[in-house]
């Protein structure tokens, strides 16, 4: 076997594998959206088995018009502050009620939801394997999964704003 053939060998045996560990998936319709704009985020469940995320029910986000629309979401957004990633207000560690939502095998789940920070986003899932009722405890060991990176735009100056206080803040997830 030829060194070049073993490499091809190599590259699509990783790939294989890349593939099987990425069994829970964060889809987005796009790469880049406009602040305010409705993102659907699509959880999909490639395993054979059900999982169990923690969606954290109360979650407000607003539309340009300053409407706010109920957006139940399993995921939190993450922005990037130079070299580092920082948590945005929402998600499954700050709102009013947290519950555990299993997704069975091979099955998917949309979750809409709007963001009015710009700049480079990703979204994190923390899930467990089969039914879980603890899945919500932050102490409890979950698995991780990572969107793509994408970009929110932001809106043209003439565009209505909501208030200061429905705007999404940076919170250091050390703290």
């Amino acid at each position: 076997m030829t060194q070049r053939a073993v490499y091809v060998l190599l590259f699509l045996l990783c790939a294989l594998c890349m593939r099987c560990h990425s069994q829970v998936v964060i889809e987005l319709p796009a790469d880049h959206f406009k602040a305010y704009d409705q993102i659907d985020v699509r959880i999909k469940n490639h395993t054979k088995n059900a999982i169990t995320v923690c969606v954290e029910f109360g979650q407000l986000s607003f539309s340009s018009d300053g409407q706010s629309h109920g957006t139940p979401t399993p995921v939190y957004v993450e922005r990037r502050t130079g070299t580092k990633w920082q948590v945005l207000l929402n998600g499954p560690y700050v709102g009013s009620s947290r519950q555990p939502v299993s997704l069975e095998a091979g099955k998917s789940s949309l979750f809409p939801f709007r963001l009015s920070d710009a700049g480079e986003m990703r979204l994190i899932l923390k899930y467990s394997i089969g039914k879980d009722d603890q899945v919500c405890d932050v102490s409890k060991q979950r698995k991780t999964v990572r969107s793509r990176v994408f970009r929110i735009i932001k809106p043209s100056p003439t565009a209505p704003t909501p208030s200061a206080t429905s705007q999404n803040h940076l919170s250091d997830p050390a703290a």
